[in-house]
């Protein structure tokens, strides 16, 4: 383990823990392209786990999310725009949202994943974060999501 790359990050997630209330936060599935649909929800449900772990948001849960979108008839298969996104977060009463690709370009066996939070009030973009990576869908699996995760942490102070 790097150990300055870890004080790193717990020092930025400590920052943003006491620098405001914990918001709450609804994590999309990962819309995919060039990926199949069981890939991009085991992908999704690491993205969920990490984003539990660090105890930065309250998180929805999934399945809580799938009983309201139905209760409201609410249709989140290719909810890719910015508008899409705040509506469903009203919906699921959050006051943020974390949406995000996964991207598998053809034989090359490259790897791109990318996560937008959006504030569900303005429809702002809060953070942004990326990585991209050539390797198997096992290596985006274990490191993929958490850097990309530590990448959205970094990338703006809450």
């Amino acid at each position: 383990m790097n150990y300055p790359r870890a004080f790193l990050f717990l020092s930025m997630l400590l920052s943003c823990v006491f620098a405001a209330p914990i918001p709450d936060c609804a994590v999309l599935d990962l819309e995919g392209a060039g990926v199949d649909s069981t890939t991009t929800m085991v992908l999704s449900d690491k993205l969920r786990s990490e984003v539990f772990r660090t105890g930065a948001v309250r998180l929805v849960e999934r399945s809580r999310m799938e009983i309201i979108l139905q209760e409201q008839g609410f249709q989140q298969t290719g909810c890719t725009s910015s508008e899409c996104h705040v509506q469903t977060g009203r919906l699921l009463g959050v006051s943020q949202l974390l949406a995000g690709t996964v991207s598998k370009l053809g034989a090359s066996n490259t790897w791109h994943l990318a996560l937008t939070l959006i504030d569900v009030e303005t429809g702002a973009v809060l953070r942004m974060a990326d990585w991209t990576h050539a390797g198997n869908a096992e290596d985006v699996m274990s490191d993929g999501i958490a850097e990309a995760y530590r990448n959205y942490l970094g990338s703006h102070p809450r």
